[in-house]
């Protein structure tokens, strides 16, 4: 009688620890070292010492830069794009500041928003009432 018991006990306790598995690290997502890079660079540019570059677009977003041989490429959200005498040291690429904005649509061409864009083919749904 006793045997039983202890080979029963044997086997739940031998799956219970097979099914278990050892404690993992955290995962955290660190950003790798360019995207860091890419972080300063995007803050450095509206430093005092570079402003001046492009200042009529101070007060546009920077979305996008692309490094140069001589400097860097900067494009801002209302179209303009300056040379800015700025070394980043990343490789040649296109790098954006921040996420882009997916695009709204707009329900008229005279809708008060800014940040949607209006498509005259498409329809925009509305609800029904029954």
């Amino acid at each position: 009688m006793r045997i039983p018991q202890i080979f029963i006990w044997s086997v739940l306790w031998g799956g219970t620890l097979a099914c278990t598995t050892p404690p993992q690290p955290p995962s955290f997502g660190y950003p790798t070292s360019e995207a860091l890079r890419v972080r300063e660079v995007c803050a450095e540019l509206y430093t005092d010492a570079w402003w001046g570059y492009f200042s009529p677009s101070r007060k546009s977003a920077l979305r996008s830069f692309r490094p140069d041989p001589a400097g860097l490429i900067a494009s801002f959200s209302d179209g303009r794009s300056y040379d800015v005498p700025l070394q980043t040291g990343l490789p040649l690429g296109t790098y954006y500041c921040g996420k882009p904005q997916a695009t709204t649509p707009c329900a008229s061409q005279r809708d008060w928003d800014s940040r949607c864009e209006y498509e005259p083919l498409r329809q925009v749904p509305r609800i029904r009432d029954r």
